[in-house]
């Protein structure tokens, strides 16, 4: 198999079997046995959680809010933010631009569900 100029085959060994990666570019070549390949592939599993955690927003804290209010208890949170923050009154348009991804978020049931998990999912692998 050939992937962006990488070569990657598998070796197998009475012994073992092993990863082989050949690539063509830089004349790069490793070889790893299946017990290092899950481990990259864990790290690599956590790290991109990681990666996808700095990148999501905290929309709780960015509305006032903890991870267990209500529908309403948010939708009272965003307008009173909104009220404060509007450029009308002199507020930032920046910062209202986050408030309304939050609330575009928070306030959806489905959206509100796969941003849960998605916060969960990130908890769960940077505690194993």
């Amino acid at each position: 198999m050939e992937i962006d100029s990488v070569q990657i085959s598998l070796e197998h060994k009475e012994s073992a079997a092993f990863l082989m990666m050949i690539g063509k570019p830089f004349g790069l070549k490793a070889r790893m046995t299946l017990e290092q390949l899950e481990a990259l592939a864990q790290e690599l599993t956590r790290e991109a959680s990681s990666w996808r955690r700095r990148i999501l927003p905290d929309y709780y804290a960015i509305l006032e809010v903890s991870h267990t209010a209500t529908t309403a208890e948010i939708k009272a949170a965003y307008r009173r933010l909104m009220k404060a923050h509007h450029p009308d009154t002199g507020g930032n348009t920046e910062h209202t631009q986050v408030l309304n991804q939050a609330w575009s978020v928070l306030s959806d049931p489905q959206g509100r569900h796969a941003y849960d998990q998605s916060i969960n999912q990130h908890e769960r692998s940077t505690a194993a």
